[in-house]
């Protein structure tokens, strides 16, 4: 790629070179923070912000993550169309992002004006806001919980609030205002073709999943919908010639409650069907209250009271203790054939026709003899290692597959932020080359909000 023909030394602490004719600003003479209170209520839309999609309506999240909007939406600020929303207790991770709406936000967000649209350009200094090089500058300025750094050096749970007054002192690279969007120009094509490999990879990764639901379907219910039928049906139906019995689950496992010690791991039954180790003991709903826990041994079956429609289902690698929620089993039946099974029936929402549970989407099956009426399909042992053997092996190839992809799309997101780098400072020179016509890929928004509102703050504090 090409570079610009000279460069000076900058006070820039992420970036030490900059061409020579650009200027650097500080934010405060480029931005103002819009103080605009929705008082009386000029809007009901609640606008939400996420690293990853940007701005977006809450009221068109999928999921509703986070504390619910207030009632009172007087005490919200606004935002119009073409503001900057920064996230105040997470910029340091990215949430930051170009609203295209004009709606009501919480005191967390920054709602930041252009105030010279003939100097600087929007987009682009949207571009530098998610330069990873700057978000890691204001590493140390912001007060709260302590951020979270993966093992490739990604920032995450950062919840460290940045005040107004800090950062509208800190500095940015200002080129002319054509090279400015030429630069956003070129980002957005460039991003925008990344995007497209990437929103390519989690189609493949739904097809693989799809395909291993289907197998598990085909393996265990034979692709037969009068099979399915009878597992919700409250008789039991005995299919002699097939060799297969339909019984209740509580006749194939054994419930096990024992006690368990206080000094003993934490063991999590996840959604994704595996268990891990809890590794900080003080974090989340957990309780020195030894009465709140049983024993768990390494190859019991543990089947989660309260998220078994979620697939919460697992046999743990581990020894020792989980909530009482979970229902912790053994039986003389094959233990990964029972386990696939129980799987199979999230996959395919089976659990909907029992469930009783007060949330959307949700079951509870806390009562162990709620969830022993579920049927359950018991064909010859031999025919039950048969069926999770093969299992195993898809699951296992999938999976590896399913990590290449991620892999791929790991390095091609790093691909975009070293290019918002290198452009955004001028180590690259775009500004001769040609923006063609393109398709716009759109980037499905099923994030849920990352972070809670903070109640009782005002800007600037």
């Amino acid at each position: 790629m090409n570079k610009y023909e000279r460069y000076k030394s900058t006070e820039l602490s992420w970036s030490k070179h900059l061409p020579y004719y650009w200027n650097i600003k500080r934010i405060a003479s480029i931005f103002d923070i819009r103080k605009e209170k929705n008082s009386p209520v000029r809007t009901k839309e609640i606008l939400s912000l996420s690293a990853k999609y940007g701005v977006s309506l809450y009221s068109d999240k999928k999921e509703k993550g986070g504390n619910k909007p207030k009632e009172d939406l007087t005490s919200y600020y606004l935002c119009y169309s073409g503001d900057i929303l920064v996230n105040c207790m997470n910029i340091v991770a990215g949430s930051v992002g170009i609203s295209n709406y004009f709606g009501a936000v919480s005191p967390i967000y920054y709602p930041l004006l252009n105030m010279n649209a003939d100097e600087n350009c929007t987009r682009y200094m949207e571009y530098v806001f998610r330069n990873y090089n700057f978000q890691r500058s204001l590493v140390g300025l912001g007060k709260g919980i302590q951020m979270s750094e993966s093992e490739d050096g990604k920032l995450f749970t950062v919840r460290m609030r940045i005040s107004w007054d800090i950062l509208k002192t800190q500095l940015l690279p200002v080129p002319p205002i054509e090279e400015q969007v030429q630069i956003a120009n070129y980002l957005d094509w460039k991003i925008n073709e990344i995007n497209k490999l990437i929103e390519i990879n989690k189609e493949k990764i739904k097809e693989i999943r799809k395909y291993i639901i289907s197998e598990h379907e085909r393996l265990i219910l034979n692709n037969d919908s009068e099979v399915k039928k009878l597992i919700i049906e409250n008789n039991i139906y005995d299919y002699s010639d097939k060799k297969i019995k339909i019984k209740r689950l509580k006749s194939v496992l054994k419930k096990i409650e024992k006690e368990a010690s206080l000094d003993s791991d934490i063991i999590i039954c996840s959604n994704n069907g595996k268990s891990f180790v809890r590794g900080d003991k003080k974090i989340g709903l957990y309780s020195d209250n030894i009465k709140m826990y049983q024993n768990i041994n390494k190859g019991q079956l543990m089947i989660h009271g309260m998220d078994t429609w979620h697939g919460a289902i697992c046999i743990s690698d581990y020894n020792g203790r989980c909530t009482k929620v979970v229902h912790v089993c053994e039986t003389n039946e094959d233990k990964m054939y029972i386990y696939y099974y129980l799987r199979l029936l999230a996959f395919l929402e089976m659990y909907k026709p029992f469930s009783n549970g007060v949330r959307q989407n949700t079951s509870d099956f806390r009562s162990w003899d709620k969830l022993g009426q579920i049927n359950i399909i018991i064909p010859l042992i031999e025919k039950q290692y048969e069926i999770s053997n093969t299992l195993t092996e898809i699951i296992n190839n999938s999976e590896k597959l399913i990590l290449e992809i991620i892999n791929e799309s790991e390095m091609l997101n790093k691909l975009k932020q070293s290019l918002i780098s290198e452009v955004v400072t001028g180590q690259i020179d775009v500004r001769d080359i040609a923006i063609p016509e393109y398709e716009k890929v759109a980037i499905a928004n099923g994030e849920i909000e990352e972070t809670d509102e903070m109640e009782g703050k005002e800007y600037g504090n």
